[in-house]
């Protein structure tokens, strides 16, 4: 027997000619769940198109492919995007842990079938909590770089003449406060 040259021809090879708009109205018809004999005979019936159950049934588990990949890389992509446009926003809010969170909860919330608008939402919600807690991070540091500071000036200024003359002198309390200020604080006024 002499092997033949041709090809044989892919049972859903039938399916990939067909014009766009068809091709689309079979994947609605799966998506609504109509069954694949409801497909089949919409297809006999309005476009004279004649072919298996099997060759539809490979032809739509491509095209079921085709569409999740092509999902999964939008989700991807627009999660960057998202994550991108808040890195930039507020870098300082955003460390490797809360960017691993953020981009798996958009992940989980686009793949479940949300709009990249609520996940903007959640990924703003957890950034703005992350900065509320550096924030409160920050005025904490303050607090204790203040007290250390305030404790530096006064072993600095507890022997100078004129800070005692004046936290001895008669005048007011607020005057006192006024006078040590600016003996303190004056521009090339300091002693050390």
């Amino acid at each position: 027997m002499i092997p033949s040259t041709t090809k044989k021809r892919r049972a859903d090879s039938t399916l990939d000619s067909l014009p766009e708009e068809i091709q689309g109205e079979i994947i609605d018809r799966d998506r609504r769940n109509d069954s694949l004999s409801e497909i089949l005979a919409w297809l006999a019936a309005d476009h004279a198109v004649a072919t298996s159950r099997t060759a539809l049934s490979t032809w739509l588990t491509r095209q079921r492919t085709i569409a999740m990949r092509d999902a999964m890389r939008a989700t991807v992509a627009t999660t960057n995007t998202l994550l991108a446009e808040a890195t930039a926003a507020n870098t300082q809010a955003v460390d490797d842990t809360i960017f691993a969170a953020a981009r798996n909860a958009i992940l989980d919330s686009l793949m479940r079938g949300g709009d990249p608008k609520t996940a903007r939402e959640l990924l703003a919600l957890l950034l703005k909590s992350k900065a509320q807690d550096l924030d409160a991070k920050r005025l904490l540091l303050d607090e204790r770089k203040f007290q250390l500071l305030t404790a530096e000036a006064y072993l600095a200024w507890r022997t100078d003449a004129r800070a005692i003359a004046i936290a001895d002198g008669s005048g007011t309390h607020d005057a006192k406060i006024a006078a040590l200020r600016d003996l303190f604080f004056a521009p090339g006024e300091q002693t050390t």
